[in-house]
């Protein structure tokens, strides 16, 4: 099972949310990365359907003390910059996105992040559990768990 983190908040008029999570790059690091570039362009479509507007979408993959990959969009191309990929491949790395979105509500945003990462453990035949930092009410999928003993 793989654990996903995930913030999610109200910025002016933006819906600002993030995740977390740390993932065995079965296949590869680079195939992480392209699956990883794949839900970027698949989260650009999901903004122009739902006809909400990206501000950006960042991510990254990190696998050591300073190599990281870095890939970000704004609504167009994705583009993937940093460290050149390590001859041996790691036993895990750890992969974040953030998105800030506007219009729409942030339950919008909160669930394309959930779609992101069981996407890229669904790959590898995990699955997900969600954690929320409530800066808000939300929902409540099957595997969640809230991190705030406030929340309900």
């Amino acid at each position: 099972m793989i654990h996903v983190h995930i913030s999610a908040r109200e910025h002016d008029q933006a819906h600002v949310a993030s995740c977390k999570l740390r993932i065995a790059p079965a296949g590869g690091l680079a195939l992480l990365r392209d699956r990883l570039a794949e839900q970027l362009r698949i989260s650009v479509r999901w903004a122009e359907e739902k006809d909400l507007f990206i501000g950006h979408i960042k991510a990254y993959l990190q696998w050591g003390e300073e190599d990281a990959l870095m890939l970000s969009t704004t609504g167009g191309a994705v583009e993937v910059k940093g460290s050149a990929l390590p001859e041996a491949e790691p036993g895990e790395a750890e992969v974040g996105v953030t998105a800030i979105v506007f219009g729409g509500d942030l339950y919008q945003v909160e669930d394309r992040l959930e779609g992101i990462s069981a996407a890229l453990a669904g790959q590898y035949g995990d699955w997900c559990e969600f954690e929320h930092d409530c800066h808000h009410h939300h929902h409540h999928h099957e595997g969640e768990t809230c991190s705030d003993p406030n929340c309900s």
